[in-house]
């Protein structure tokens, strides 16, 4: 699947809320909440056309490989993933959300002062009908926006601070990152600014032509199966800002599961998976066969020897152990050979 951009203008952002298309809110914190459309069946069947093959899949499965990646489900551990994002300081800061889906993530860093947020999902339609009236409503609400259409402040901080992506994980790392960067200041000059805004088969052939490096990528949920995880590590090499001594607070947060079973991948195989040597960038069978919860209780007691060029920690655990959020850093790249 290729990329296609276009930009974002005001009739693909209008947009109505009415019975069909159902809001529903997630209370992340005493005073904050995020609110979402409802793609059930009944509204994706009259949005997306027949002849488009999502059409049919929506009704057969969560995810396809390679056609559908399960966007349209609201899946638990983003709101996890929100919650921590809501602990961080994030003016100034780039960040790049993958597998977006209904992009609460992105959403919340977006609201938490981030510069931009680049929401990229597998999708265009996942984009079009859950991504970005979910942003709009939840700028709405940061304006007090209550009319029936965003209001042009609204649709002007959207366009200015949101990319929105569709396509392959793989096709991403085709597009290169802009070396116009300050890192001293840790701020995004004009020149960096993002150039395209949305995704569409309206100009088929067109790549982005250059992305940010970023301040922090965010995953949920996207860890459920283990042959994407070499390229994960690939996208967080590519995507993610170096660190340097001035300035080592780049990170990649990922939310999942323990494990999917029957599926094979989890978010304890991920870490395992991203302090192995990156040569090679194979799973060994171990890595997978060894990722019970039984075996990281062991874990924790006895450091994992981690030989890889980043950091993995985990920062948020769930009381019933089976979801966790762990943070990706990349190493100083002077002080490796010492590691």
């Amino acid at each position: 699947m290729s990329f296609h951009s276009f930009v974002l203008d005001n009739s693909t952002i209008n947009f109505d809320v009415d019975e069909d298309c159902p809001i529903i809110e997630h209370s992340i914190s005493k005073d904050k909440k995020l609110t979402r459309v409802v793609t059930n069946q009944k509204r994706l069947e009259t949005l997306i056309p027949s002849k488009s093959p999502l059409h049919e899949l929506i009704h057969k499965t969560d995810i396809s490989p390679g056609s559908y990646e399960g966007g349209f489900t609201c899946w638990e551990c983003s709101l996890d993933l929100c919650k921590y994002i809501l602990t961080l300081d994030l003016k100034g800061k780039n960040v790049l959300e993958i597998g977006c889906g209904h992009g609460l993530p992105g959403i919340t860093a977006l609201l938490q002062g981030a510069s931009s947020v680049t929401f990229q999902d597998y999708n265009e339609e996942v984009l079009r009908l859950a991504t970005v009236p979910n942003i709009i409503l939840n700028v709405m609400d940061k304006f007090d926006d209550s009319g029936d259409q965003p209001s042009k402040e609204v649709v002007d901080f959207i366009k200015t601070r949101c990319t929105f992506i569709s396509g392959s994980w793989n096709s991403m790392l085709e597009i290169p990152i802009k070396s116009t960067h300050d890192f001293s200041s840790g701020a995004c000059s004009s020149s960096c600014k993002p150039s395209r805004s949305f995704v569409s088969p309206s100009s088929s052939s067109t790549l982005p032509q250059e992305l940010l490096p970023y301040d922090l990528i965010l995953a949920a949920e996207t860890v459920y199966r283990i042959d994407d995880f070499p390229t994960l590590r690939q996208l967080i090499t590519h995507f993610l800002k170096p660190k340097t001594e001035t300035e080592g607070d780049s990170a990649s947060l990922f939310a999942g599961r323990a494990q999917y079973f029957g599926v094979g991948g989890g978010i304890n195989a991920f870490r395992k998976f991203m302090t192995q040597s990156d040569e090679g960038q194979t799973l060994q069978k171990d890595i997978i066969d060894n990722c019970t919860k039984e075996v990281l209780k062991e874990e924790k007691e006895t450091k994992i020897e981690n030989t890889s060029r980043f950091s993995c920690e985990e920062v948020w655990i769930s009381e019933s152990l089976d979801h966790s959020i762990v943070k990706i850093q990349p190493f100083i790249q002077k002080t490796k050979s010492s590691l």
